[in-house]
């Protein structure tokens, strides 16, 4: 790895790691209630968010969203020294992932102020629940497709495509996103600060651990 190939990994992991933190912050002030439940059938947790936490996460979610897309030009390098298949799909599948998990969250705001509209008589709950529904699915696509992103990540450490030691499998997005479901199921009091922004907190570990051991790889001359 030259100094430049160096240099470009970095700054992509940087991106992807001020993308999670973006929109994990943007998410938590979208979501976060102090009851610490997040109902997906009634959305009864938005009437405890105030609208102006639902606008400033609105925008901070959307625009650093795309930061992830280079996140994962960054994951795609580090998978695949070789430069191969390994790499290119990994980086796709990240790229199309949070493409829809953009769609998805930008359309958390609509949802959050549907739901206050609704419970003082101003929108109709058929218009309510058309909005979900047109939301809804996205988040499930965004989890198939982390889930794919981790069979390749473990694949890629474990087969010693990568560079990375083969403990980074372990921080496979899924495993560090039910990790953070399983601290919310045994310890609510502290689990329900981080569940909000449960992707973009495991997404922030991955990055940060990644640019860290990233940053220590060593370098060739360049030509």
């Amino acid at each position: 790895m030259t100094q430049k190939e160096k240099n470009s990994l970095v700054i992509t992991g940087i991106a992807g790691l001020l993308g999670a933190l973006g929109v994990g912050i943007g998410e938590w002030l979208m979501q976060f209630t102090e009851a610490g439940k997040m109902d997906e059938e009634t959305y009864n947790y938005f009437l405890d968010v105030k609208v102006a936490n639902l606008s400033l996460g609105h925008f901070l979610c959307v625009l650093t969203g795309p930061l992830y897309f280079l996140g994962y030009v960054h994951l795609g390098k580090a998978i695949d020294r070789s430069k191969g298949w390994l790499g290119k799909i990994l980086t796709g599948l990240g790229i199309y992932s949070f493409g829809v998990g953009i769609a998805w969250i930008g359309g958390r705001v609509y949802l959050g102020l549907g739901r206050k509209a609704v419970e003082v008589g101003e929108a109709s709950p058929e218009l309510f629940k058309a909005l979900a529904d047109h939301n809804e699915p996205f988040i499930g696509v965004l989890r198939i497709s982390i889930l794919l992103i981790s069979i390749l990540w473990v694949y890629g450490i474990l087969k010693g495509k990568s560079h990375y030691p083969k403990w980074m499998a372990l921080l496979s997005p899924i495993l560090l996103l039910v990790s953070i479901f399983v601290l919310y199921a045994m310890a609510p009091s502290v689990g329900k600060y981080i569940l909000p922004a449960a992707m973009n907190v495991a997404h922030f570990i991955l990055f940060g651990v990644s640019v860290l051991y990233c940053s220590r790889l060593p370098v060739t001359r360049d030509e």
